[in-house]
């Protein structure tokens, strides 16, 4: 407050639009000192806001669809290993259900080596078998088909089972680790695409945008986060005319939606007129052609002019000064005349 009351009276006219972030108290002060100002949210925090409840949101699908899971496969792992040195077993909790029925085909084949008659194992290999082709799992086919790959060419036979039974304790942790190299290469390409999901298209590489289509081509899910970032984004590159209150007003969230994603929607929702304030600057000043003179990030384009300042160059004159920050920002620079 003290900072506000010394700069209205070092003003000599007071200011008709303030940029504020999210934060209540700065408006409240402002409105103070300052009662006829139009309060315009900052462009830069209103999209990291929603850009924020996004990435938290894609966390947790990442450590609901590779972290836990990779966790337990690598606990299964060692249970079979130690069964395979050891010929010891002991019960596991497994909560992801593709692990479980793994888990659970494992304790078949354990079952399976407990059985000494030929007829009876037969039989019993049967039946697994037949259970793994009706079994709709990324793990499934994989396992039926080094179960029966590792059969002896001429069938089993008294002689031969005990060498098959090794074999098929192999193919349980060979399957086992190549669904999680799977899954960690899935996770790596997640965790790729999260990096470039919100990037704007401008900012993109050739390659970022080529990685980024054919990930969402292959997985239509995540294409609702893409959608609403650049929702958002755009209202800070779209032209005026085109802009609407209903953009951010008619937003819907999938059921579900992380509670950051929901807060900030909620937020934004409440805030949409001084978001939107912005449009007032265009009605009042009249200009000629589109200019993203009201909507520039002030984070990003400050952190330019710190870069400059450190490079000693350039501000000889009021006059280079302004040319140098022109051309650096990128936007307009008007230089006071009080």
């Amino acid at each position: 407050m003290e900072f506000l009351i010394i700069l209205r009276d070092d003003l000599t006219v007071e200011p008709e639009f303030i940029v504020v972030d999210y934060k209540p108290a700065w408006e409240s002060a402002i409105l103070k000192i300052f009662p006829d100002a139009i309060i315009i949210r900052c462009s830069f925090h209103t999209v990291q806001l929603v850009n924020r409840g996004i990435s938290k949101e894609l966390n947790r699908v990442s450590k609901g669809k590779f972290k836990n899971i990779i966790k337990e496969i690598k606990t299964l792992y060692q249970t079979i290993k130690k069964y395979i040195m050891d010929g010891e077993t002991f019960e596991i909790k497994l909560e992801n259900p593709i692990v479980a029925s793994f888990h659970y085909f494992y304790q078949l084949i354990i079952a399976l080596f407990q059985t000494d008659q030929l007829s009876k194992f037969k039989t019993s290999l049967n039946g697994i078998l037949e259970k793994l082709s009706r079994h709709n799992t990324p793990y499934s086919k994989s396992l039926r088909e080094e179960l029966i790959q590792r059969l002896p060419k001429n069938g089993l036979t008294e002689k031969n089972l005990k060498y098959y039974r090794q074999k098929v304790k192999g193919a349980l942790s060979l399957v086992l680790r190549q669904f999680r190299y799977t899954l960690e290469q899935a996770q790596q390409e997640f965790k790729k695409m999260k990096t470039i999901l919100l990037k704007r298209p401008e900012n993109l590489t050739s390659h970022e945008a080529q990685f980024l289509t054919n990930y969402l081509k292959n997985n239509s899910e995540f294409c609702k986060y893409r959608e609403l970032s650049m929702r958002i984004s755009n209202i800070y590159h779209d032209p005026p005319e085109k802009l609407q209150p209903s953009i951010i007003t008619d937003i819907e969230l999938w059921e579900g939606a992380h509670p950051a994603l929901e807060k900030a929607i909620k937020t934004i929702k409440k805030n949409v007129d001084k978001i939107f304030n912005f449009l007032e600057i265009y009605s009042r000043k009249k200009f000629q052609k589109y200019s993203k003179i009201s909507r520039t990030t002030p984070e990003p384009k400050m952190k330019k002019i710190k870069d400059l300042y450190r490079e000693k160059y350039g501000f000889r004159t009021i006059e280079t000064t302004r040319l140098l920050l022109e051309n650096r920002l990128n936007c307009p620079i008007f230089v006071s005349s009080l």
